[in-house]
Formats: structure tokens, sequence, C-alpha cells
């Protein structure tokens, strides 16, 4: 929670938006731009977020969007996509012609969201002994895709 409350870097409140609908929360993202490779060695990292971190170090020079999430009964009315667009308006206006996203291969709606966008997968790595199902096996994907500035 400490790590999301700060007000610099990638990984805080200040680079969220939120949408509503209906007058609630409906969704949220969570982007930012890596402009650097992560230096940690993920084999030294506690495996649940050791693939993640293996992945970042390819997503060099994009947006990435570190988390999307709707609740499950506000999906299927566009607010997801709308959000995807609104990140992807942000690379843009920060001069990136590249999106990065990673997602469980296992969550087939996520990725179809993402492919239906023209997110392509260019990497994998298999998950690492994650606490949380229903995500304890199988591979984590990075999905990237160019855009038009």
């Amino acid at each position: 929670m400490e790590r999301a409350q700060r007000s610099s870097g990638g990984f805080s409140y200040t680079n969220a938006l939120i949408a509503e609908l209906d007058g609630e929360t409906a969704c949220m993202v969570l982007s930012y731009a890596i402009t650097e490779a992560p230096t940690d060695n993920p084999d030294d990292l506690p495996a649940p977020i050791a693939p993640f971190v293996a992945l970042e170090k390819l997503s060099v020079d994009t947006w990435f969007i570190n988390a999307l999430a709707v609740y499950g009964e506000k999906q299927n009315h566009g607010i997801g996509t709308q959000l995807l667009s609104a990140a992807e308006d942000l690379a843009r206006s920060n001069g990136l012609d590249e999106m990065s996203i990673q997602v469980y291969g296992q969550n087939a709606e996520a990725a179809q969201l993402y492919d239906r966008h023209g997110y392509k997968q260019v990497a994998s790595e298999p998950v690492r002994l994650h606490p949380c199902p229903p995500y304890q096996t199988g591979d984590v994907l990075l999905l990237k895709k160019p855009l038009a500035i």
C-alpha cells in the first residue's frame, strides 16, 4: 500500500486514471513510461514478481500499463477500452510510440481485449510460485503495440 501512496515513481497514484459508470467507480488504469531497464536480477527477487521484472527489462522506451481493472459488474460497457485508449493518448503526449502490458496467459478475457486493440505477444516468462489463484501456473505474457504519433 505504501508503494502506491507515494507521489513519485511509476507505481504511484499520480499515474492512475479512474473511470466512473453511473456515478460509481468502475475502472482504473495505472500507466507510465519505462525509460530504463530494472537492474534487479529476477532470480534474486521474490518468486511471484520475478517474471514481471524479467519482462519489464524488455519494455524500455514504452508506455507501460501496470494495471487495468474493471469491476466485474461494470464490464462489457466499453469503459476498459476507454481507459486503454486514454493510456495510449498519454504515451503519445509523452513522445512514446509503443505501448506494453503484461498479462497472465490464463486471463483469456484480458488477453482478448488487448488483442482486439492491436497488442501482440512478444515474450513470455513462466509463472513462479504465485500465491494467488487462479494464476499459479502458465505464463506471464508481454504484449506490445506500436502507436502512430
